[in-house]
């Protein structure tokens, strides 16, 4: 392995520590946001909504909850605002580690590192995760790999009432695949409304 290949691994390792790092540290902040918002009295679909999850994985995530607080309005109010911050400052800190973390492997790449190598800078032993993640975010070009642009990790938030309607037309029988484009919303957050008629 040349010096340019050293560095660029490096780089990679530095990135991904620097990622995870972040990542502790706001997963932290949304948790203690969580558990603040429980105690507020906050349903467990109230916290969902604000984070801009499915109620199912936030218990998955979260879980198991202790008794809802008794919360007067304002409270109320002010952890839904902690958690809509937690969930921004979350969504910022992995959109911006998913563009340096293919900066980075795009520079690996082009100082000719292996998958091999790449994955194991970022904690992983090979496997084709890291070649199915990354692979499809670089771009060959006559100079060498670039990263292709990242596209952004988008959510819907739905409102009560559009979340009211998406419901009522699951529960219709409408296709999925319909609902999807017009709601922005992904295809398994869907089947999850129809599962739970």
């Amino acid at each position: 392995m040349n010096l340019g290949s050293v560095a660029a691994l490096r780089a990679v390792r530095t990135v991904h520590e620097r990622y995870e790092t972040q990542l502790a540290a706001v997963s932290a902040e949304e948790k203690a946001a969580v558990y603040a918002g429980r105690a507020a009295g906050l349903t467990v679909q109230e916290i969902a909504d604000a984070l801009g999850r499915v109620q199912p994985a936030v218990s998955r995530q979260y879980g198991p909850f202790p008794p809802a607080g008794t919360g007067d309005p304002d409270s109320r109010a002010a952890a839904v605002r902690r958690l809509r911050k937690a969930s921004a400052t979350r969504r910022r800190v992995v959109e911006r580690g998913d563009l340096a973390k293919v900066k980075a492997v795009a520079a690996a790449r082009a100082a000719d590192v292996t998958w091999q190598l790449i994955a194991e800078a970022m904690g992983q032993h090979f496997n084709t995760n890291v070649v199915n993640k990354f692979k499809p975010l670089l771009r060959e070009t006559a100079g060498g790999v670039e990263a292709a642009p990242v596209p952004p990790r988008s959510r819907a938030r739905l409102s009560p009432e559009q979340r009211a309607e998406l419901t009522r037309r699951v529960r219709a029988g409408e296709p999925v695949t319909g609902l999807v484009a017009e709601f922005g919303v992904s295809a398994s957050y869907v089947r999850n409304l129809r599962r739970r008629r």
